[in-house]
C-alpha cells in the first residue's frame, strides 16, 4: 500500500498540468498625410507590451523585433511552401 501512495506521489510530481495563461495581442495603425519626415503608413504589432512586428511604408519591409518571431516566421513560411508544392 505505502509503494502504490509512494508511486502516486511521484507520477504527481512528475506530470505537469497545463494551466492557462492570458496574453495580450494589440496591433495599432497610424496613417497620416502631407508630413514629409513621417511614412503615410505604419504598423506596430505588441504582445503583452513587448514590440514584436514593425511595418511602414518608406520601408515597405516588416521587421520582427524580437528572434522568436523571426523564427516563427521562417518556419511557418517554409511550411506553407512544402504544403503548397503539388503532388508529382
Amino acid at each position: 500500500m505505502a509503494d502504490m501512495k509512494l508511486s502516486g506521489l511521484l507520477l504527481l510530481l512528475c506530470c505537469h498540468g497545463a494551466s492557462s495563461v492570458i496574453h495580450s495581442l494589440q496591433y495599432f495603425y497610424t496613417a497620416s498625410s502631407g508630413l514629409t519626415t513621417f511614412p503615410e503608413f505604419v504598423a506596430v504589432g505588441m504582445l503583452d507590451g513587448l514590440q514584436i512586428v514593425y511595418y511602414d511604408s518608406n520601408t515597405k519591409t516588416t521587421e520582427f523585433k524580437q528572434v522568436w518571431m523571426d523564427q516563427t516566421s521562417k518556419v511557418n513560411i517554409e511550411t506553407v511552401k512544402q504544403r503548397c508544392k503539388p503532388d508529382r
